[in-house]
């Protein structure tokens, strides 16, 4: 092997030998951009590829616009399958931006969701604006610059219409179009050409970009959808209705006349909006741009009821977050707190990035958690029963909470929306205890409809005045052991069911240490530690510089 081919790998903190060698394996890995042209999917040529690239992210619109505002330091975020774009976006920029003051930089990795504006990643950088590419949530941010490059992706839009016109023969049947972000320019060629085949009966589901762009938010390419035919109607998180064909409708029954009309998207939509969108329209079809196939996908709410029946008998929750680039996060978390404590639930926050089974597997005493994340892929449905917690959303838990279940057959995903439901939730309850005051009972039992019993402990920090707090043994002595002691076999401390004492009753394992801790059949000479270690003040910061390296370089 040549001394060019020899790498002398990094001391890591595992013991390696010094003369330790990695060598340089050369794969044959190819990746296809079947997001253009078909001619291109398989090309080769980097000059090419550069070329249709540049043209594909409308690089130069971009950067016009990057020489326009005062931002110096740029952050090129990129869905993982787009990440093989970045050499040679960051290359245009490098050869066409003549500033010596802006730098760009490319984010390996995203934070959270894939769709969403990485702002933490951004914060690591110091940078003061972030040019996202790809499909993208338009979740409003709070604090950075952000210029949205969706992409110009191939479409045949003939064999769209083709595959339209064999599904939905009769042309007088009511269809929506709606698509990814990447293919909403798209839409309005597909309407032209079904016009012509006269099928008139068409609404158009696409970006809002009035509510979206602002004085900090810029998007490429721009909407072709006219803001004369926008409606009020909001579908999803991120789209609204536009009456593209000037049809009659009556506005206050334009829900019932979505819920007999078929959807038509193009690209496969994520697993929660497809569920969210199930419940809006009568059917759905969607179209595939890569193999030009039509499919009927299925999405089933049976299983999000069962999930809701097992929050309402729950005594525990965790509250987890999996983003923190959306706008109104810090009010849902604050409101769905709020439910839970009125409801006298217990409940902890949890700020997880990207989360999976191993992570949530760690806190074995949460009885049910609320995933508060981006509605179009932070949300997350476990399909095939991964989890050993189940995973509601925030909607569901304002079903669990109802006296009475009932079950509207509506799914929502929007942060907005489901902040006005709280809201009036908590002052339809703080109302009802206040007229019927005497008749309120707080020890009401919950009927577990999965389990099919009974649960008397689901309140736990309802106040239980009626019952005295003892201990079994009173001879026993005062110091501070014996009482954490005694502590830890009582279900009831200061008037309020714990949790933590039940689930200190049930488990086998005690934390580390605990092997090594005295029993009550142990002698007194016996080796046994009696001293924990000392907790100590931990590091502060992001990985870019922590308090105490900054303090003292």
């Amino acid at each position: 092997m040549s001394e060019s081919n020899t790498i002398v790998p990094p001391v890591l903190s595992s013991d390696q030998a010094g003369d330790e060698n990695f060598n340089i394996v050369k794969t044959n890995i190819h990746h296809k951009r079947e997001y253009l042209k078909l001619e291109l999917v398989d090309c080769k040529d980097p000059e090419l590829i550069y070329n249709e690239l540049s043209k594909h992210y409308d690089l130069e619109q971009v950067l016009n616009h990057l020489k326009q505002t005062p931002c110096k330091r740029i952050a090129l975020q990129f869905p993982d399958n787009l990440v093989m774009d970045s050499s040679y976006v960051i290359k245009y920029f490098q050869e066409n931006d003549t500033s010596d003051e802006r730098e760009y930089f490319i984010l390996a990795d995203t934070s959270y969701s894939f769709c969403c504006v990485d702002e933490v990643a951004s914060e690591h950088l110091k940078g003061d604006l972030v040019v996202h590419f790809g499909e993208s949530c338009f979740t409003q941010v709070n604090k950075i610059s952000v210029v949205y490059s969706l992409g110009n992706p191939y479409l045949d839009i003939e064999n769209v219409v083709e595959q339209i016109i064999k599904e939905f023969p009769d042309s007088n049947e009511s269809i929506v179009l709606m698509a990814g972000s990447a293919f909403n320019k798209k839409l309005i060629d597909v309407n032209e050409i079904l016009k012509l085949k006269g099928y008139n009966k068409i609404l158009i589901s696409g970006i809002n970009y009035e509510l979206t762009e602002s004085a900090n938010i810029t998007i490429f390419p721009e909407n072709t959808l006219k803001k004369e035919y926008l409606t009020d109607l909001k579908i999803g998180s991120n789209r609204y209705i536009y009456n593209i064909n000037n049809l009659k409708l009556d506005m206050d029954l334009i829900e019932d006349y979505l819920q007999n009309s078929a959807l038509l998207h193009i690209t496969e939509p994520t697993i929660p909006s497809l569920m969210e969108l199930s419940t809006v329209f009568n059917s759905i079809v969607v179209y595939h741009p890569i193999d030009n196939s039509i499919q009927k996908p299925s999405a089933s709410l049976m299983k999000r009821y069962k999930e809701m029946h097992k929050a309402r008998s729950a005594t525990t929750f965790g509250i987890l977050v999996n983003t923190l680039s959306i706008k109104n996060t810090k009010e849902t978390i604050n409101k769905i707190t709020k439910l839970l404590s009125t409801n006298y639930k217990k409940s902890h926050i949890f700020i997880v990035g990207k989360p999976n089974v191993a992570k949530l597997a760690n806190f074995e005493n949460i009885d049910v958690w609320i995933c508060v994340g981006c509605p179009q892929s932070g949300v997350i449905i476990d399909s095939f029963n991964e989890f050993y917690k189940p995973i509601i959303t925030p909607f569901e838990l304002t079903l669990a909470m109802e006296r009475e279940v009932s079950w509207t057959g509506k799914w929502v995903l929007d942060n907005g929306k489901v902040i006005d439901i709280i809201n009036e939730k908590i002052d339809e309850e703080e109302l009802e205890r206040s007229q019927n005051e005497d008749d309120y009972d707080e020890d009401e039992p919950v009927f577990d409809a999965v389990k099919g019993v009974y649960v008397s402990n689901s309140k736990p920090l309802r106040n239980i005045n009626r019952i005295e707090v003892g201990y079994e043994n009173s001879n026993e002595s005062d110091d501070s052991k014996a009482l954490v002691k005694n502590m830890t076999k009582n279900l009831v401390l200061k008037d309020t069911y714990s949790t933590a004492a039940e689930s200190l009753q049930k488990r086998e394992w005690k934390g580390l240490g605990s092997n090594f801790a005295k029993g009550d059949d142990d002698s007194d000479d016996s080796d046994f530690e009696t001293e924990g270690a000392s907790i100590r003040q931990g590091i502060s910061g992001v990985a870019r510089g922590y308090r105490f390296d900054r303090e003292n370089n």
